[in-house]
């Protein structure tokens, strides 16, 4: 009976390996999945954020798109009422001219970069270049 030693060896060995597979089964695996789920979770916030990010950029180029061609077409109707109304190829003096374009800057493009552009350089001033301002205006 000299193997009975080895028997016992063999059968604590299988037994404390059976206990450490039921501890990293019970254990050890359990919290390994929940920080595969905790990762899985974050990854997929992560792409919606991106996916709602890029829909948005999108829709800001397609908004941003419209409204220049609206303008550009609001501008070539203008142009063309402009030329076409009468007395439209009589010259214009300058200084009329500049009083006009600043008059409309003042009134209804403060935001649009030529207007600011022309009443920075200007100095801000309420009045056109040039103007006279010491006589009345007569409508």
């Amino acid at each position: 009976m000299p193997d009975l030693p080895y028997r016992k060896v063999a059968g604590i060995s299988l037994f404390v390996i059976g206990a450490l597979a039921l501890l990293w089964f019970f254990f050890i695996r359990p919290e390994a999945a929940l920080k595969d789920a905790a990762i899985n979770r974050a990854d997929r916030t992560v792409a919606e954020a991106q996916t709602e990010a890029a829909k948005d950029t999108v829709r800001i180029i397609v908004d941003h798109n419209a409204t220049v061609e609206t303008i550009q077409s609001r501008t070539e109707v203008t142009n063309r009422d402009i030329q076409s109304a009468p007395g439209a190829a009589q010259e214009i003096d300058p200084a009329v001219h500049a009083a006009g374009i600043r008059a409309l800057c003042l009134h209804h493009g403060r935001d649009e970069p030529t207007c600011a552009v022309l009443l920075h350089r200007d100095g801000g001033s309420e009045r056109a270049p040039g103007a006279d301002t010491s006589r009345a205006v007569t409508q």
